[in-house]
């Protein structure tokens, strides 16, 4: 992972990274999975983390965002990089999906499409139970944001068909923190920071990880 050697080399700090269950062999783990799995997993991994270090700063991509910003509502960590956040997932079938349970897997499954696949993305897909359990999981999280009071800079690009713009725009209205910044990127759609690209968007990140504090008084936004 690219922006994990850039954190370790460019701050100076130890990237400690972990595997959700379910995603040991994609895409087909993923529907052996339920949404407290992955929070109990996040939860256990942190926990084992802040136990050998005074400083944690979370950082979250995706589904990985949402599952972060449980844990700094939580905890009391240092910063939190929310990036690409579903908050208002793009599919209208996703965001009705825990309102029908099983039964829209099921019905998927019968017309032979058991999986939801990215037009923007063809290689990626997701068998449709995973991504009811997804929803579980965005709707347990988004009760919890309120609860967030550490820094926290949101990265999102106005292109993503997966994440909906908006979602970015949800969290600076409901999250607890005072010291809030979003950055917009185009040309991505969902996974941000590709190797060589966005140097000014790693930049502000390698700031903010090396000084969340330092990073908001330069914005002139610190509360």
């Amino acid at each position: 992972m690219p922006v994990a050697e850039v954190l370790h080399d460019r701050c100076q700090s130890d990237v400690f990274l972990f595997r959700l269950p379910g995603h040991e062999d994609l895409p087909d783990s993923m529907d052996q999975c339920r949404y407290l799995d992955w929070i109990d997993a996040a939860d256990t991994a942190y926990r084992q983390v802040a136990k050998s270090y005074k400083r944690v700063i979370l950082y979250g991509v995706s589904m990985g965002a949402v599952l972060s910003a449980g844990l700094a509502a939580k905890y009391p960590v240092d910063g939190f990089i929310n990036m690409a956040a579903p908050w208002i997932p793009s599919s209208l079938r996703l965001r009705m999906g825990p309102y029908f349970g099983q039964g829209i897997p099921l019905l998927m499954e019968k017309l032979g499409r058991k999986y939801w696949q990215d037009k923007s993305d063809p290689p990626n897909r997701y068998p449709y139970a995973a991504l009811i359990e997804l929803m579980r999981l965005i709707l347990s999280r988004r009760r919890k944001v309120s609860y967030i009071h550490c820094p926290t800079l949101i990265l999102h690009s106005v292109d993503d068909t997966v994440a909906a713009p908006r979602s970015a725009k949800w969290l600076q209205r409901h999250i607890g923190s005072q010291q809030q910044h979003c950055i917009w990127t185009e040309g991505e759609h969902h996974f941000l920071l590709e190797p060589g690209k966005y140097k000014d968007e790693m930049e502000q990140i390698v700031t903010f990880v090396n000084d969340p504090l330092a990073y908001f008084d330069a914005l002139g936004t610190r509360a």
